[in-house]
């Protein structure tokens, strides 16, 4: 059952990844207004990315004059080490207990002007989706707060708690995170 939103929003796969630029500089506005963030304009001028943004997915969804205004990535994998932070998931995982590939949820941002519109609902939506069509039996995601009831509705299951000591790359402000996995 399609997630109800403003009609004038909708979510759509990039096709041009000219924009993905767009994107990074969108993560830094959207997470910088974050109490304890370390990523700012200041910290990131050029916008925040990672090794993942060239071969993910991403979907998009732009206001009235074409703006990217959120965005979610969705990364098909092979294996644990094709994460950039590879060891927060490896206290639960091994190559052999996922399925190949797997999906990785990822880097959702949602400009704060344009946030309490279900875009989150919206993304999650399109990219189980994704993952339902290409018939991938795992999709794991790092998340807090309120998007961990978010994704139990949507059938994901707590596996544990990332831990900073298990991957020195993992560098976000908040370790409070529950680490997920959704499993067809």
């Amino acid at each position: 059952m399609p997630v109800e939103t403003d009609n004038r929003f909708k979510a759509v796969l990039l096709t041009d990844l000219s924009r993905l630029q767009e994107i990074f500089e969108l993560r830094v506005i959207a997470w910088s207004d974050k109490e304890g963030s370390k990523i700012n304009s200041h910290s990131h001028p050029k916008g925040w990315s990672d090794s993942l943004d060239q071969s993910s997915l991403h979907w998009i969804i732009e206001n009235e004059n074409k703006d990217i205004i959120a965005a979610a990535r969705l990364t098909e994998l092979q294996s644990l080490n094709d994460l950039p932070y590879p060891g927060i998931f490896k206290r639960y995982f091994t190559d052999k207990t996922l399925s190949s590939p797997f999906c990785f949820y990822s880097k959702q941002v949602i400009h704060p002007g344009y946030r309490g519109k279900r875009f989150s609902n919206v993304f999650d939506e399109v990219r189980i989706a994704y993952q339902k069509s290409k018939k991938i039996k795992d999709g794991l995601v790092l998340c807090n707060g309120f998007r961990v009831q978010q994704h139990l509705k949507n059938g994901f299951e707590i596996v544990g708690l990332a831990v900073k000591e298990d991957d020195l790359a993992y560098d976000y402000t908040s370790m409070n995170e529950d680490l997920l996995i959704y499993r067809m």
